[in-house]
């Protein structure tokens, strides 16, 4: 499934689509994490919170994302709060950590600080709600002071205590250039 998004005035261009059958768009550090959690594996889907030792994927941190994941009834995605954000990423989204993310509408919330990212993740994780496989997403736009800021990323369903998903991992590349 692939997805492609336009800008126009008030969504910033981005592609997403599952993973498993596009394993060739993935960075180096994406495949490396892809690989770590699914190589030799042939059902592709959630992982066990278990699976995930940071010891193992030490070198990711910084670029590591982890939240909740709130669904509603019918596995629509409802809201989702940042349980860690890694140190690459806290500077450009800011510390999220215990944010619900949907339900803020404050003046410091995602929403309305870097609307651009909002869009895009809330798309990808409601892509990944009603799949439950591994997401992948990449986009392009221009933030303060005209610097173009690439974004890439893997985001993975996990189940924690529960056979449903209810957390996210998500692993990003991100890049800039001034334009």
């Amino acid at each position: 499934m692939n997805l492609k998004y336009e800008t126009d005035t008030n969504k910033p261009e981005f592609e997403f689509m599952t993973v498993h059958d596009n394993l060739d768009v993935l960075t180096t550090g994406q495949k490396e994490i892809w690989d770590h959690f699914y190589a030799g594996k042939e059902k592709i889907g959630p992982l066990d919170k278990d699976d995930i030792d940071p010891i193992k994927i030490a070198k990711y941190l910084s670029c590591v994302w982890m939240a909740d994941l709130y669904l509603d009834d019918e596995g629509k995605l409802k809201d989702y709060k940042y349980r860690l954000i890694g140190t690459r990423l806290t500077p450009i989204y800011g510390e999220r950590t215990g944010e619900k993310i949907i339900s803020d509408d404050g003046p410091l919330s995602l929403k309305n600080q870097m609307p651009a990212a909002y869009y895009r993740i809330t798309n990808v994780l409601s892509l990944l709600a009603e799949t439950n496989m591994p997401v992948f997403s990449r986009s392009y736009y221009t933030e303060r002071a005209r610097q173009h800021l690439n974004v890439s990323g893997i985001t993975i369903p996990v189940c924690h205590d529960s056979d449903d998903v209810n957390m996210i991992f998500g692993f990003v590349d991100l890049s800039r250039t001034v334009v």
